[in-house]
């Protein structure tokens, strides 16, 4: 039977952050394996060094026509989890597929693009916009 409890990634401060996102608008790299000083011999032979760590990737795209309170309220949810601000270094729990199981982890994120579908009644609506999160990693 499944771990999963009916959501996608969620905020430090409980937030279910689905609520805010495009169909189809997580996706999730997980447990990526790193390698260091991988090569291939004169036969064509691939001699791999793969490394402890795994890290995961996320992206996040939002509904088109938010507004400028919702992506406040994301921003928000996903600014909970912050442990250092300058690195936009934060925390998020996210459902991990290769491990049918729900993980919280380290994440950095990006700089963002925000565009701007139009004012209406005093308040900016947002196009979709999509935010992205490379882990830090974890030694498996």
């Amino acid at each position: 039977m499944s771990n999963f409890r009916g959501y996608l990634v969620k905020a430090y401060n409980g937030t279910i952050l689905d609520q805010y996102l495009a169909a189809e608008g997580f996706k999730c790299t997980p447990d990526q394996r790193q390698d260091k000083d991988s090569y291939r011999d004169g036969y064509g032979i691939l001699h791999r060094n793969v490394l402890p760590g795994v890290t995961s990737t996320l992206e996040l795209t939002t509904l088109d026509g938010l507004n400028v309170d919702q992506v406040a309220a994301f921003k928000e949810a996903i600014e909970s989890g912050i442990i250092n601000s300058m690195e936009r270094k934060l925390t998020l729990t996210y459902w991990n597929d290769e491990r049918m199981a729900y993980c919280t982890d380290t994440f950095y994120m990006p700089d963002m693009t925000f565009t701007y579908s139009r004012i209406q009644d005093n308040t900016l609506i947002y196009k979709s916009t999509t935010f992205k999160f490379i882990g830090y990693g974890e030694q498996r």
